[in-house]
């Protein structure tokens, strides 16, 4: 069976090199090796999740999914010629230094201390946690545990909650001044984890400064309301 320690070992075998990994490279840079130790049996397939800062990895028949920070983002320049963007300067990131300057564009990292942050403010069972795994050529690389993703399409009137139930958490949230996201999801929150907990969670949410709580960023395991992503975005 695979298991993150095993695709350390894979990963730093295909010797990857991952320094100034953007959205506009990481094809090039990690996902056609990896497609190769495919072809070649090393891994398993697996699927390909991607957004700002970070691409996610998911192998086949595993409980866990790989996450891999950007490095930053290449500046595109628009060329008149080609009547296209073309991509040239590396810029960093810079917004994940809320705890370390020196790791403030890994947003991956600030995941692992957000969680420690929600360890020690006893919210802790409602996030997954982002666990560092190892490096490869001095690249961090995460593992985090597998959660069904919250998909409000795939939610129909027989599955979501009741207009009573998802009035009872807007009027909840709106009593105690926190925000209010995907009312559905936090419905299930609600009933799962009582509404103490509920509030006591978005307090820690808004007190960090947590955003961008869209749908992929949402799940359950075994029914239990979690957030996968809880790093934010801020370049």
């Amino acid at each position: 069976m695979l298991t993150t320690n095993k695709v350390l070992e894979i990963f730093q075998e295909l010797d990857l090199y991952l320094d100034e990994l953007t959205e506009e490279n990481y094809q090039d840079r990690l996902i056609d090796p990896l497609m190769d130790a495919v072809d070649r049996e090393l891994l398993p397939e697996f699927e390909i999740f991607t957004g700002a800062s970070k691409v996610v990895l998911s192998f086949m028949d595993t409980d866990f999914v790989i996450k891999i920070p950007f490095n930053g983002t290449l500046d595109s320049v628009y060329d008149d010629e080609t009547d296209d963007y073309c991509y040239n300067e590396f810029v960093p990131f810079c917004g994940a230094g809320e705890y370390y300057e020196d790791n403030s564009w890994d947003y991956c990292n600030l995941e692992v201390e957000r969680f420690q942050a929600a360890l020690d403010e006893e919210v802790d069972e409602c996030f997954v946690e982002t666990i560092y795994i190892g490096s490869v050529n001095h690249y961090p690389i995460y593992a985090q545990e597998l959660v069904e993703m919250y998909d409000y399409s795939e939610h129909d009137f027989e599955n979501s909650n009741k207009a009573d139930e998802l009035e009872k958490t807007s009027s909840l949230c709106k009593s105690n001044k926190v925000q209010c996201f995907h009312t559905n999801w936090l419905t299930d929150a609600r009933k799962y984890y009582g509404e103490d907990f509920l509030i006591k969670l978005l307090k820690f949410i808004d007190n960090y400064c947590i955003s961008d709580l869209h749908s992929g960023n949402l799940g359950y395991i075994c029914g239990r309301p979690m957030i996968v992503d809880y790093a934010s975005f801020e370049g």
